[in-house]
């Protein structure tokens, strides 16, 4: 790479302040990279023209997105046992919840299987999981009439 002569640096502030960006300075010098350029410009103290208007106008503050809320505890009590075990698809009925529980993939699998709200496929519990109101207040998430 070429060294930062004073010629150099002059053309690199004269075109940082008229608005190129670092890689278009690194292009037209040669010899150098953006990274380069990025470097010899903080060595400087050159802020960028983009973040301090010269017309003195102030940039517009840019809101961060509020956090998500966190998902509801789920306090739907314990799944329904049978005789055999667990609630399994075989078992599920109307009127049972069918709020999945635990991996597909193992023996273990099975469905909560405790009484569902009317019109709906999950418990009272489970419900307040699945349907949630929606940010602007209409209607429900993850399900609905």
């Amino acid at each position: 790479m070429a060294p930062w002569t004073e010629e150099r640096t002059d053309e690199l502030k004269r075109r940082w302040l008229a608005g190129e960006s670092a890689l278009q300075i690194a292009v037209r010098l040669g010899d150098t990279t953006r990274n380069a350029v990025m470097g010899k410009l903080h060595r400087l103290g050159i802020p960028s023209p983009k973040m301090y208007p010269h017309d003195g106008a102030r940039r517009p503050r840019v809101s961060m997105p509020k956090p998500m809320p966190k998902p509801p505890v789920i306090n739907a009590g314990p799944p329904v046992k049978t005789e055999s075990g667990y609630i399994t698809l075989a078992d599920l009925k109307d009127g049972m919840c069918k709020w999945p529980i635990g991996d597909p993939q193992h023996d273990d699998f099975h469905f909560c299987g405790r009484p569902s709200v009317e019109h709906r496929s999950y418990c009272e519990g489970h419900c307040a999981a699945a349907y949630r109101p929606n940010a602007r207040g209409r209607g429900v998430v993850g399900g609905g009439e």
